[in-house]
């Protein structure tokens, strides 16, 4: 068993559990989400999450974490990738 993903990373290596950091960090990951969430800020509330899904999670996330994600899944081959729901990377 593999985890991927930065935020959580201490908490899951405490538990043994090796971990393999995808996507970007601390400046990078900062500025892809102003990018999203700064023109979110002008859509009306009600349709905020439709408008901040897809780019955050397909057209600012998704792309760089599936670039570090597919060497990591090449050379492992895993049998079963589990992935939350609204990360779209590990599907590729």
């Amino acid at each position: 068993m593999r985890f991927y993903e930065y935020e959580s990373r201490r908490i899951v290596e405490r538990a043994g559990i090796p971990v393999v950091a995808c996507g970007p960090a601390g400046p990078e990951l900062a500025r892809l989400r102003g990018s999203v969430l700064g023109p979110a800020s002008e859509v009306p509330p009600p349709e905020r999450a439709a408008f901040v899904f897809p780019r955050m999670f397909g057209e600012a996330l998704a792309p760089p974490m599936a670039a570090a994600l597919l060497p990591v899944a090449q050379e492992w081959r895993p049998d079963l990738m589990v992935h939350e729901h609204g990360e779209l990377a590990s599907p590729v």
